[in-house]
């Protein structure tokens, strides 16, 4: 991205910076060029046909100032677009690099759609145009085999540290806000909870409802330090989509992952580059009720909320999850509910060890309330599982590499350990009454030097 011959180079934006984005100094920074910013001075109160004719004669300005420029980067999509529109239908001579750094198409029907493809098949194809910059790893193929061309790149989207510290929640109301414009469908949020008992916030300037219910309001023209405060504010983000094969919503994922908050997101394979469901949010299905329920779960499940928050929080980090149960243990629900949780959200990176002793507090499990079979009911449940000698180490370690081959197949992952209770201690072995019980001197005399004995004699083997 050298500008040669002394040029700068320029970023296009569909409106003014906030200050404290200073794309141009950064950019300067990292590459050790001049950089200007262009954007539109246009407003939400401008009228339809005002906002279109700034829309279609901006690009124009930029393209009769080509020769001055090195490198165009245009973040706003269709700026660049329609540059290398113009250059391709006027024939003009390629003066410098042109590289768009978002984008989105979605096939529209009838005349206005054949219209529109040609456009964007005129536009993607010019030789005025570079590189397409997508922030999914899925759509550069997916794109490919629409447009026919190579030129399209998938660079993930990142933010440096945003100082969080001056935005102050104002107020007491937990809210559920969703932001941002491109392939949203706020119409499904609006019909999953409109009326309900939840206050939401939409901020979309391309967005109106005629009735969206009175626990919804949406709000145009909020930008900059207002949509920080009110990100600081809200309980969780929701971001819709429209399409799943296009990708949106990503610099959404990262602000609200700054200010860790749990993030509820439709089904696309686009998403999977920012968004662990069940680590830094949730990856649901377009469904109405999925929708109701993961906020449900969000406002009614505080450990759930939590580890969302802090795993939004610690979005890079490789986190795996392990907990051990008993067999007394298990005969609670809300264990069976945190397994059809796990199996519901895909949790791969969690392992669920039970010890399988035959004893609880009470006596025998098959007296007490008999949880057998254990492994067929895990399955069940949708778990991986795999039984083994919990006193063997070698078992032992095969079952934990059994459970990091499993990471990845979007199952959680079971083990159940078949064990001896006070293995190794004649009088302890098998004992109900040691239960949650310490021996006394002589006991615990007694019960190292049969330790010690076995140890010598594994070590002899």
């Amino acid at each position: 991205m050298k500008a040669n011959d002394g040029r700068v180079n320029l970023i296009l934006l569909d409106s003014a910076p906030q200050p404290e984005w200073n794309f141009a100094a950064l950019m300067e920074a990292e590459t050790g060029e001049k950089w200007n910013i262009w954007h539109i001075d246009s407003h939400f109160s401008d009228s339809a046909w005002k906002k279109k004719a700034k829309f279609f004669l901006f690009p124009l300005k930029v393209l009769r100032h080509r020769k001055e420029f090195g490198t165009i980067l245009s973040y706003q999509q269709f700026y660049g677009l329609f540059f290398a529109f113009y250059s391709a239908i006027f024939h003009l001579k390629k003066h410098c690099h042109l590289i768009v750094t978002t984008f989105i198409y979605r096939p529209k029907q009838g005349w206005k759609g054949k219209l529109y493809a040609w456009f964007m098949r005129k536009a993607v194809n010019s030789p005025a145009l570079d590189k397409i910059v997508c922030f999914s790893s899925s759509e550069p193929a997916y794109y490919q085999s629409i447009f026919g061309t190579d030129k399209f790149t998938y660079v993930p989207l990142g933010l440096g540290d945003l100082n969080r510290g001056g935005y102050i929640p104002q107020g007491e109301e937990r809210f559920i806000l969703a932001a941002g414009k491109s392939n949203r469908d706020y119409d499904f949020l609006v019909d999953a909870l409109k009326d309900t008992p939840y206050q939401v916030r939409i901020l979309s300037d391309a967005y109106n409802h005629p009735n969206p219910g009175s626990n919804i309001r949406i709000y145009h023209d909020v930008f900059g330090e207002k949509y920080y405060q009110m990100l600081s504010e809200c309980c969780c983000v929701i971001v819709p989509l429209a399409d799943a094969r296009i990708s949106a919503g990503q610099l959404v994922f990262l602000q609200a992952m700054m200010f860790a908050k749990p993030i509820i997101t439709t089904e696309s394979d686009t998403v999977r580059d920012y968004i662990e469901s069940g680590k830094n949010g949730l990856i649901i299905p377009k469904q109405r009720d999925a929708l109701r329920d993961a906020v449900r779960r969000l406002y009614e499940d505080e450990a759930l909320y939590r580890g969302m928050a802090k795993g939004a929080k610690y979005l890079d980090k490789d986190i795996n999850v392990y907990t051990l149960l008993g067999d007394g243990e298990i005969e609670e629900g809300q264990v069976w509910e945190a397994m059809m949780f796990a199996s519901q959200y895909k949790l791969d990176n969690l392992c669920v060890i039970v010890d399988v002793n035959g004893l609880q507090i009470d006596g025998k499990c098959e007296d007490v309330m008999n949880a057998e079979p254990i492994d067929k009911k895990m399955e069940a449940f949708g778990l991986n599982v795999i039984k083994i000698n919990g006193n063997d180490f070698d078992e032992l370690e095969k079952a934990f590499n059994a459970f990091h081959e499993n990471i990845g197949s979007g199952k959680p992952f079971g083990i159940i350990m078949k064990t001896v209770k006070g293995l190794g201690v004649s009088y302890m072995e098998n004992q109900v009454g040691w239960h949650g019980k310490a021996p006394n001197d002589a006991e615990y005399e007694i019960a190292m030097n049969e330790l010690k004995a076995k140890l010598a004699e594994i070590e002899e083997a």
